[in-house]
């Protein structure tokens, strides 16, 4: 089947349906027509209704900082990581028990060497690390 999706701006986009084996609509398209959100939502509605899924989440990472007076009156910064350098966007577990790991890029994104060497750890350890560029790349691994 075939269809078209008129985004906000006008252009059309040209999207096949069809239904993977989780009897979730599925649009597929062109991955160059995806941001990186895009492909994370995408991937995690598809995860939130997979059988083989016990749980999965965003995980959020980065840090800020945050300028504040200490009781001296001096000027003094904050800082808050949230979690740690190289961990994936997408944190979760299989019913098996088994850890998932997802890193999303988009079709601009690079993948760091620390976001590389995490995955690698998470699938010799017995877990399942993923890099996805699409849904599809998700969908042939679990």
């Amino acid at each position: 089947m075939y269809g078209q999706y008129s985004d906000t701006k006008g252009k059309n986009k040209v999207y096949h349906k069809r239904y993977n084996n989780c009897g979730i609509l599925f649009m597929g398209n062109d991955r160059a027509s995806l941001s990186e959100r895009q492909i994370l939502k995408q991937i995690l509605d598809y995860l939130n209704k997979h059988p083989k899924v016990a749980f999965a989440y965003r995980q959020n990472t980065g840090c800020m900082s945050k300028k504040y007076t200490d009781k001296l009156g001096r000027t003094k910064t904050h800082y808050v990581r949230f979690s740690f350098p190289g961990a994936s966007d997408i944190i979760g577990m299989l019913k098996d028990g088994s850890f998932l790991a997802i890193e999303v890029k988009g079709n601009e994104g690079v993948v760091s060497a620390k976001q590389l060497a995490f995955l690698d750890m998470v699938n010799k350890d017995k877990g399942l690390g993923i890099l996805a560029y699409s849904l599809d790349d998700v969908m042939e691994k679990i």
